[in-house]
C-alpha cells in the first residue's frame, strides 16, 4: 500500500514538473510576414488604342519646306507583346528596362492643300499616312507600394510608317520606311497574383522627319516627300514574371569538381 502510494505521488510530481517546464518555456515566434519584390524577369502581351498626327512636306524646290498637306488626325489600334526586367532597390524604389513590338492599325489621310504646280500640291490628290508596327525600348523607374508600382517612363522608338498619294487620274503610289524617334509616359502596375501583374500606361512618341520616294514614281509626284508623325497611347498590359532576380543577381551556380 505504501508502496503505491508512494508510486502515485511521483507520478504526479512528474506530471506538475512537466507541465511547469512548459509553461516557462519560450512561445515559438510566428514567421515573418512575406514582402513581396518586383525583383525579377518577364514577359507579356499589351495593346490599346492610338491617336496622333501627320503632315506631308514638300522639299525640294521651288516649293521647299512648304506643306502639302495641314497636321492631319491618325488613329487605330495596337497590340503585341513585352519584355523586359526589374530590380526593387532601397526599399521601395524599383528600376526597369522594359522591350515591346506591337502590330499597329493606326492611319489617316488628308487632301493636299499646299501651293499647286509640278513640285505643289494638287487640290484632287489625297495624301495618307498608316503605321504598320511600332516598337520601344525604354527605361522605368518609379516607386511602390507593396503590390502597386507608380512609374515613370522613356526611351527610344521605332515604326513602320506607310505613305500613299492617290491621284484620281494616275492611281495611287506607295513607299514604305522605317521612322525613328523618342518615347516617353508614365503607368501604374499591380501584381495581383504571385507572379502576375497587370498594368496601364500612357505613351508618347514623337518620329523625326522620314523622307519618301527618294526616286519618284512619276514626274508628277515630286521626289523626297517628307512625312512627320507622332503618338498617343493608352493601354493596358498582363506580365508574367518567371524569375525573381535581374541584372546579374541571380546565383551562379558552382562548377562541377573532378576527382580523379
Amino acid at each position: 500500500m505504501n508502496k503505491l502510494l508512494l508510486g502515485s505521488f511521483a507520478v504526479a510530481m512528474t506530471m506538475g514538473g512537466s507541465a511547469a517546464m512548459a509553461a516557462d518555456m519560450p512561445l515559438k515566434a510566428p514567421p515573418p510576414p512575406v514582402v513581396f519584390s518586383w525583383t525579377g524577369c518577364y514577359v507579356g502581351i499589351e495593346g490599346g488604342g492610338a491617336w496622333g498626327r501627320s503632315k506631308h512636306t514638300q522639299s525640294q524646290a521651288p516649293f521647299a519646306n512648304q506643306d502639302f498637306t495641314p497636321r492631319f488626325d491618325i488613329s487605330g489600334g495596337l497590340g503585341g507583346f513585352e519584355y523586359g526586367c526589374n530590380q526593387q532597390f532601397g526599399g521601395n524604389w524599383v528600376f526597369g528596362i522594359e522591350g515591346d513590338i506591337s502590330w499597329s492599325g493606326k492611319k489617316g489621310s488628308s487632301l493636299e492643300t499646299g501651293p499647286a504646280g509640278v513640285l505643289g500640291g494638287t487640290a484632287t490628290w489625297s495624301d495618307e499616312t498608316r503605321e504598320k508596327w511600332l516598337s520601344t525600348s525604354r527605361m522605368r523607374v518609379g516607386w511602390t507600394w507593396d503590390r502597386a508600382w507608380l512609374y515613370v517612363t522613356g526611351g527610344f522608338a521605332a515604326a513602320r510608317l506607310e505613305t500613299n498619294v492617290t491621284s484620281p487620274v494616275l492611281g495611287t503610289f506607295s513607299d514604305k520606311r522605317t521612322a525613328y524617334g523618342w518615347v516617353a509616359g508614365a503607368g501604374l502596375e499591380y501584381a495581383f497574383w504571385n507572379n502576375w501583374s497587370l498594368k496601364a500606361e500612357y505613351l508618347y512618341v514623337n518620329f523625326d522627319t522620314t523622307t519618301f520616294f527618294t526616286i519618284a514614281p512619276v514626274v508628277a509626284l515630286s521626289s523626297n516627300r517628307w512625312v512627320r508623325a507622332d503618338d498617343h497611347i493608352f493601354r493596358v498590359g498582363l506580365n508574367w514574371r518567371f524569375t525573381d532576380c535581374a541584372f546579374g543577381s541571380c546565383p551562379v551556380a558552382p562548377a562541377p569538381v573532378f576527382t580523379k
